[in-house]
């Protein structure tokens, strides 16, 4: 709680979970403890999933405790893809068609943060499902221009922006009906490709 108190932005989120869960599949984890922006859950299964087991298990920086070589952590690489693939038809497909329902008549509601959230949410699974490999939501963005082009640069960099400074630049000057036709045109993109690759490759 006091890591969450002194920094407030972004909200200090995770789960609690015990060296026996870590070493079992993810979905055979129960409920535990977790912080959901910023607020305490007694029970839940937030980001309790393969994603997070594979970036402690790849990514992990230890802190104190046991080394986390010396730790077994599960990981199963087929079902990372899977669960990749499955959250973009299951979460993203269907939050992209709510993104494009609401721009032509709801501009004025169009948030900033939508920008980076699809722009780096969406690359981010097609990363994991064309290489295998986690990456971030900066390196998906890279990822993005490398794979769909440079036609995307102004997009991705306005995401970054936002990332890392809370605001939007010039790029777009105030064109907000511009800025979120290309989000949805972007992610409509990212996403297809994402879904026409085989998870179990």
């Amino acid at each position: 709680m006091r890591v969450g108190e002194t920094f407030t932005r972004p909200p200090f989120d995770g789960f609690y979970v015990t060296w026996a869960d870590l070493a079992r599949p993810s979905y055979d984890c129960p409920d535990v403890a977790c912080i959901l922006a910023g607020d305490w859950r007694d029970e839940g299964h937030f980001d309790v999933c393969p994603v997070s087991w594979h970036e402690l298990a790849w990514h992990g920086v230890h802190v104190r405790g046991p080394r986390l070589e010396d730790v077994e952590i599960w990981t199963d690489r087929q079902a990372l893809m899977a669960y990749s693939h499955r959250n973009l038809a299951e979460y993203w497909a269907p939050s992209l068609e709510q993104l494009k329902a609401a721009v032509p008549d709801r501009l004025d509601e169009f948030e900033p943060w939508i920008v980076p959230w699809f722009v780096t949410g969406v690359p981010r699974l097609h990363h994991v499902l064309a290489t295998g490999r986690l990456t971030s939501k900066d390196g998906a963005a890279h990822h993005a221009v490398a794979v769909f082009g440079e036609r995307w640069r102004p997009l991705v960099a306005e995401a970054l922006a936002y990332r890392a400074t809370g605001e939007l630049t010039a790029a777009y000057d105030g064109d907000t009906a511009r800025l979120a036709a290309d989000v949805v045109e972007f992610s409509s993109l990212a996403l297809d490709a994402g879904l026409a690759l085989d998870p179990r490759t």
